[in-house]
């Protein structure tokens, strides 16, 4: 289900209120006059009622709520001595906020920070020779029509994304997506033509160009894997349990170690810690593999385990140290727990409303039309009708 936010602004005379989805899209608005509360405690109850009203018919889930307000006090959650509002004196926000029903808000799960620091081991020299020679014999038996690729493609590849259909895949020149040494190796074949043997960071590939429309191509490959033996993956344990130990010495930070050494390519870019869909380093469990749930069952929170094999996704072995950063327990939705995403949920409604006036005021110099059939799949698009007054 969706998740949304409940975001309000509380201003001299007027409160503002509205539901806001993950990508910033304002979903559902409102609005009171200020006066209308001379009791501020009644406000969030009824705004607590209207949301879960919303939600309820947008079948949508409540994750939190954001507010802002004139002299809001960050470390006592209370509004003081806000000149324009009509509650004089100190407001206790924070409270009013924590006499809402329970069951009202989001129940959050047991939620980690993870890091990690991964090496693949390499394949010993005479076993890539092997691979390469079993592949060579591949491209001799399709070129003197023993068998064709499709078949042999479903019988050896080691792909799981493309052995089904024949290892065929649609590629452009310009994504940035695929590992360089493959697109560029398949760009210089003629249609028909199968490439020699060349290796990626997956493997090493035949690839036969089926049809090319300029940088638009449709291709098929076969991928071996050179298999890892137990040695080459002990290699890789005592060098990350040499890492570990300069790690908990204090001599290499962690971040550091993981720029440096790590062969997951995520730790270059983002970070050595587990991200979810949103790019939170905040985690559940059942996003992670089965044995780094067993492996973090053994952990307590600033532990960085013994280096231990894994296989990825892929189906590639490795040997990774995992630290645990910080774990919290399942509970409801509190400021003192979840303030750091309530505040995340009130700017990401503030953007949204400054984006929302910035539209406002240039819709009417645009024409804009809205097919119909689109305008009842989604609703909100009927908000950019050029004849829809009420925006």
């Amino acid at each position: 289900m969706q998740q949304v936010v409940l975001g309000i602004d509380i201003g001299g005379t007027g409160i503002k209120f509205g539901l806001v989805n993950q990508n910033g899209e304002i979903l559902v608005t409102d609005k009171v006059k200020t006066k209308g509360y001379p009791n501020p405690e009644k406000l969030p109850e009824d705004l607590f009622k209207w949301s879960q009203q919303q939600c309820a018919q947008l079948d949508v889930q409540l994750a939190g709520v954001g507010i802002g307000t004139p002299n809001g006090n960050y470390y006592k959650g209370t509004i003081d001595f806000a000149p324009n509002l009509p509650w004089k004196g100190v407001i206790p926000l924070k409270a009013y906020f924590e006499k809402i029903p329970k069951d009202s808000l989001p129940f959050y799960e047991t939620e980690l920070e993870i890091g990690q620091i991964v090496l693949y081991p390499k394949a010993s020299r005479d076993l890539e020779q092997y691979i390469v020679g079993e592949m060579n014999n591949y491209k001799k038996q399709i070129e003197n029509k023993i068998t064709d690729f499709c078949r042999l493609a479903k019988q050896v590849s080691e792909d799981p994304g493309s052995k089904d259909r024949c290892g065929q895949y649609q590629i452009n020149r310009a994504e940035k997506t695929w590992d360089p040494v493959f697109l560029s190796t398949a760009f210089r074949l003629k249609e028909g033509e199968i490439s020699s043997p060349v290796k990626s960071k997956f493997g090493f590939h035949i690839i036969q160009m089926v049809q090319r429309n300029g940088d638009d191509a449709i291709v098929r490959h076969i991928l071996r894997i050179p298999p890892v033996t137990e040695e080459e993956i002990n290699q890789s344990k005592r060098k990350l349990d040499t890492i570990r130990s300069k790690i908990i010495a204090g001599t290499l930070g962690f971040n550091e170690a993981a720029t440096k050494y790590s062969d997951d390519e995520a730790a270059k870019y983002t970070g050595p810690f587990i991200t979810n869909r949103e790019g939170s380093p905040f985690v559940t469990i059942d996003m992670l593999d089965k044995e780094m749930v067993a492996m973090l069952a053994k952990m307590k929170v600033g532990d960085f385990s013994q280096p231990a094999s894994f296989e990825s996704e892929q189906g590639k072995k490795g040997v990774r140290v995992v630290f645990l950063k910080s774990k919290s327990e399942p509970h409801r939705m509190n400021l003192k727990d979840d303030y750091s995403k309530i505040s995340t949920f009130a700017l990401e409604e503030k953007k949204s409303l400054v984006l929302d006036k910035w539209i406002k005021n240039k819709l009417p110099t645009y024409y804009v039309m809205i097919d119909p059939g689109t305008a009842e799949e989604c609703p909100q698009l009927k908000k950019f009708d050029g004849d829809t007054k009420a925006f």
